[in-house]
């Protein structure tokens, strides 16, 4: 198949996620417009991502306990569901939106589904920087009984009843957020902000607007370090310089 029919075949399949969104009220009709327009007028034909595996890698665990014992051994896990949640729709988006990365954001799928195994699907605090992703979470029988969970650079999870480092980290933002909400619109808002904010993605947080959860995006456009404000229904509700 050659470039353009490529880019048609993109564009349409990327229209038809749109209108799947819209049919499900993920988004409302001026958002489904603003782009669908957008991606008639695109020219340059798309790289859509990679959708990712059906089953993922097995990733090294290590589970320290309240009152600082461990489990001594490294164990392979291989988690029992088919792999993490398939991509939303929208994340296709990314293909319109020039969106480039200096951290790597589908090693938040491998924490998901790690987080989701131990049970901890209430998500209190989440930092994504291109060489770890720490955050703290809870199961939804003991909401006030957080534990801190951090993925480094070579894959392992390490989960701990212990409160982190930082007693501020612990404050939930905005209130927790369940994590199957944050899998299925984590694409959207990140796409979301990659269309109005020019630069390399270089951290994504999870922060509070008022008592709604949001993420917070820094990208670095040269010298410049700009901050985005997205809700989890894909809306960018603030920008300012870094």
């Amino acid at each position: 198949m050659n470039e353009q029919g490529r880019s048609f075949e993109a564009r349409d399949r990327y229209l038809d996620q749109l209108a799947v969104a819209h049919a499900e009220g993920r988004i409302d009709d001026d958002e489904f417009d603003r782009r669908s327009q957008a991606a008639l007028r695109t020219d340059d034909p798309p790289h859509l991502p990679p959708e990712r595996p059906r089953r993922s890698r097995p990733m090294t665990r290590r589970v320290v306990l309240a009152g600082g014992a461990a489990v001594a051994a490294l164990a392979a896990v291989t988690w029992i569901t088919q792999g993490p949640p398939e991509p939303d729709p929208l994340s296709a988006e990314r293909a319109f939106t020039g969106l480039t990365e200096a951290v790597d954001l589908s090693r938040f799928w491998g924490l998901e589904a790690s987080l989701r195994t131990d049970g901890l699907t209430l998500i209190h605090t989440l930092d994504i920087t291109p060489t770890e992703i720490t955050g703290t979470a809870s199961r939804p029988a003991t909401p006030d009984e957080d534990a801190s969970f951090r993925l480094d650079s070579a894959g392992i999870v390490q989960v701990s009843a212990a409160p982190p480092a930082d007693p501020a980290a612990a404050a939930p933002a905005g209130g927790a957020v369940e994590l199957d909400r944050l899998a299925q619109q984590f694409d959207v808002a990140v796409a979301a902000a990659g269309a109005e904010v020019p630069g390399e993605l270089q951290e994504v947080r999870l922060v509070g607007t008022g008592e709604e959860p949001a993420l917070e995006l820094t990208f670095l456009d040269g010298d410049r370090a700009r901050i985005a404000v997205v809700d989890l229904d894909g809306r960018v509700v603030a920008q300012r310089d870094a």
